[in-house]
């Protein structure tokens, strides 16, 4: 009698998409104080007012976590969420709003505004990452993607004015955090992942480039009848989690 192969199966539960829900008080995304612009120069960068250099972040972060380690496949909703108000340019609310001045050779040559509305991420990975000490992840291989958003600028200069707006869809870089960490009993998982990515936006007279970084906070979402993969663990104090304003010791 013939048997037919059979292939051996992952030794873990059947859970393959897990959904965290991204806690907003504590994960962020701030644009760095500095960007640049080919062929032009610098740009040093402030908020236009009180903390519209950083966006907090809400939605839903799915990964396929085993005993094994993690793994984003997509599929992961990771939006920022808009400050009310009338900001520069277009005068309305915005996820993220600054200004700044353009140099080259340490001479200001151009004002800058600008501000990025509607900005959702994705992120993916190419390879499971091995849960290690501390139950932390290689969070280098894992690129983030904007799967909308668009930014709007508005440049005044002494060799005359550009205004308009590029669509950040589609934008994908890697992240250059080290570490991210999974804790917890599953069904009442945390994930932390620390964010560091560069975008470069297609202009007229070259890239800009722009840097974000920020961490995501997310406790998951459970499901009916799901087996521990990970050994229990205390669940996390929201007095010891990373601080909103410094995430410099896990980039």
């Amino acid at each position: 009698m013939h048997q037919l192969p059979v292939e051996r199966l992952e030794g873990r539960a059947l859970l393959a998409a897990i959904s965290f829900t991204i806690d907003s008080a504590q994960s962020f995304l701030t644009v760095a104080a500095r960007g640049h612009v080919d062929h032009v120069g610098d740009v040093k960068l402030k908020a236009q007012s009180d903390g519209l250099d950083t966006a907090q972040l809400q939605g839903t972060v799915v990964a396929d976590v085993t005993s094994k380690g993690v793994r984003f496949n997509g599929g992961s909703s990771i939006d920022a969420i808009a400050h009310s108000g009338a900001f520069d340019p277009g005068n309305e609310s915005a996820d993220l709003a600054v200004k700044g001045k353009i140099k080259k050779f340490g001479v200001s040559i151009a004002d800058l505004n600008a501000a990025i509305r509607d900005l959702e991420l994705d992120v993916v990975s190419t390879s499971r990452k091995k849960l290690g000490n501390k139950r932390r992840f290689d969070a280098r291989d894992s690129s983030l993607k904007v799967t909308t958003g668009a930014l709007a600028y508005d440049l005044n200069s002494r060799f005359g004015d550009a205004d308009g707006s590029r669509d950040l869809a589609g934008l994908t870089d890697t992240n250059a955090s080290t570490y991210g960490r999974v804790s917890g009993a599953t069904g009442a998982r945390y994930l932390w992942m620390p964010i560091n990515i560069d975008y470069a936006r297609n202009f007229d007279n070259g890239d800009a480039t722009f840097n974000l970084t920020g961490i995501i906070v997310a406790k998951e979402v459970p499901t009916a009848g799901a087996q521990s993969l990970l050994a229990p663990a205390a669940t996390p104090s929201p007095q010891k989690r990373t601080p909103r304003v410094d995430v410099s010791e896990l980039i």
